[in-house]
Parts: C-alpha cells; structure tokens; sequence
C-alpha cells in the first residue's frame, strides 16, 4: 500500500492511495491492484497542518503560556511562555514534556495539595467536556511558591478529542491582595450562593496571617450559613443527597424558590491591632451545633459534618456560636498592626 500521484487522460493530476495484493494461481502469481482517490482526504489533512501551524505561530506570540494534552492526559505541546513560567521554576526545573513523548501526567507540573482538586476537574472534563478554571500553585520548593490560574477547555475535532490549555502566572496579583486585604480594618458583605460563598472566603483569607489555613475555615462556615442555614438542608437530608449524587441540583432549586431566594448570609469583619474579627449570620432557623463543636463527634466517618470541628481546630485561635445558631464569630490573634497602616491616632484622624 503506497500513496502516488496518478495522471488522467486529460493530463491532471489526483492523489490516490494505491494497493497492490498478490495472488496464488495455478499458472503462478498475479496481483491485483486498487486505486482510491484520496483527494478529500489530503485536502482534510493539508488543513489540519495550516490550522495547526497557525495555531502554534500564534501561541509562540501569547503572553501566557499554552500546552495541550491528549483524553489520557499526556502533554502534546508547550509553547515558550510555559517554559518562562512553569519551566523557569525550581520544581519543574528540566521537566518540559517532549513532544508526543511525555508519559507523565500533565498534572505532575502542579503542587501536590492543589492535585486532588485538579483531578477531580479533570475527570469532569473528560466525561461532561466542561472547561476547567483553577487557581493553584506550581510544583517547587515551600519558600518559592509561584501560583498560576489554569485554563483548560476540550475541543472535538476530527482527529478526536484535544484538550487546549492556558497557564497565567497569577503570583503578583495574589501578593497584591493580600498586601490590600492586610488594610482592612472593617468590612460588611452579603452573599446567597454557594459560588458567592467560595469567592469571599478566598478574599477574605488574605486579611488573616495565613490565608490557608482560614480559608478553609471560612469556606466551612459560609457554606453552612447557605447549606444548612439559609437553604434548610439538614445533616441527614445532605447524606441522602450525596449519595444520591443530587446535592448539586436541590440547592439550585432551593435557591429559586420564592421561600427561600430573598435570604441572605451577612458577614462582617473587623480588624484590631491584637485580634481579627470575622461574625456570619444567616436568615435560617439555627441548629443545634453543640455535637459537631469537637472531631470526637459520631458522624466524624461520614462524607461530611466535620467541618466546624476542623475551622475551629485548624483555621482560629477561637469560634463561637451565638443565638439559636445562625450566628457564628471566629477571631484570630494578631502580632501588631499590618505593615503600611496608620496608627489608631491616624486612623481616628482619618
């Protein structure tokens, strides 16, 4: 089987796929020959390599940087700006992926805490084709951690399925926040979803000495205050969900229903020289939190219920419940003032 020119009788030429079988006869071998026109198939393709260079000449020029990975998640292709960002730190030093050759998983450039979430977006987008948009940090040492918002998006195509990813070194503006949020002396906001929930508590972190370690707290406690508190769903009827795997789909139809949509979660935080003050209440009836205050509690094997226990645990120095338990105040402990704000007489003053 060979691919040939073929010349008609008019002179022009075609592309023909050529295949050539021998046979065994009782006079000797012959062979029989097939000719394919494959005209279309070499236009297909002869378009496919201009997009793909197209493709590759613009990504060379893009100020983030570009990679793409097959269905089993093996990278294909990195441009300059990945090497600028991702190769160029220490943890991924020399470990740029060879075209076509790379058996390690894409995944392996990142830090191993921020995998697992990673994973699990990643199993999304290959069974629901849903983008994926993470913040995480690069593989490498603690003291040079480099944070990097990852874009990842699946295109079919007629060669299959190709997954198009962006890495955007997000490092100075996650310090420029945090340096903002370290001048926050007092701030009130209101929040009714669950995306709402996750976001402020990523910003609000940066206000606390290690954002971390207090967004998974704050993150705890706003999702409750939506959850459980404002949306009504109790500890039992969120283990029947999951396991249902409908969790996702009652809170979205809690969240338009009329009894339930003009609710609200309202946080308020207030910073000090010694201590920094976040209080949560939502519209919900309260619940009795006494049993999960501790890890000790009987639901500590469950899939979930163990989250107050661990903010208290790991994100605060102190967490108290108040009134019926829809109002929850965390307070961490500070050194002294922020670097950069003004002295109580100057804040007065102001």
């Amino acid at each position: 089987m060979i691919e040939i020119t073929a010349i008609r009788k008019d002179g022009s030429e075609i592309p023909v796929e050529l295949t050539i079988t021998p046979l065994q006869v009782e006079s000797g071998m012959m062979f029989s020959a097939f000719l394919r026109d494959i005209t279309a198939r070499k236009q297909m393709v002869e378009r496919l390599n201009e997009r793909e260079m197209f493709f590759r000449l613009l990504s060379e020029q893009l100020p983030v940087g570009v990679f793409e990975v097959n269905a089993a998640g093996t990278c294909l292709y990195t441009n300059k700006m990945w090497e600028v960002i991702c190769r160029g730190h220490g943890g991924l030093s020399g470990a740029r992926p060879l075209e076509g050759a790379s058996s390690e998983p894409w995944m392996q450039w990142f830090h191993q805490d921020d995998r697992q979430a990673l994973a699990q977006a990643w199993e999304k987008t290959t069974t629901a084709y849903s983008p994926i948009q993470q913040e995480c940090r690069l593989a490498g040492t603690r003291e040079d951690v480099r944070w990097v918002q990852v874009l990842l998006w699946p295109m079919v195509t007629e060669t299959g399925v190709r997954y198009l990813g962006t890495v955007e070194d997000i490092t100075g503006r996650k310090r420029t926040i945090a340096h903002t949020m370290q001048l926050l002396r007092a701030g009130r906001f209101e929040l009714r979803t669950l995306s709402e929930a996750k976001h402020l508590a990523e910003l609000l972190a940066y206000a606390f000495p290690d954002p971390a370690r207090a967004q998974l707290g704050i993150t705890e406690l706003l999702v409750n205050g939506v959850e459980h508190g404002n949306l009504g769903i109790s500890y039992d009827e969120k283990t029947r969900l999951l396991k249902q795997g409908k969790l996702d789909e009652e809170l979205a139809r809690r969240l338009a229903s009329p009894e339930y949509a003009h609710r609200r979660v309202r946080v308020a935080t207030e910073r000090t020289d010694r201590e920094l003050t976040l209080a949560i209440v939502d519209d919900g009836k309260g619940f009795d939190w006494k049993p999960y205050i501790d890890l000790g509690i009987d639901s500590s094997g469950g899939s979930h219920g163990r989250g107050i226990a661990m903010s208290k645990l790991i994100s605060f120095d102190q967490l108290e419940y108040r009134d019926h338990g829809n109002h929850v105040v965390v307070t961490t402990r500070l050194e002294g003032p922020p670097a950069g704000s003004d002295s109580p007489e100057q804040s007065q003053a102001a």
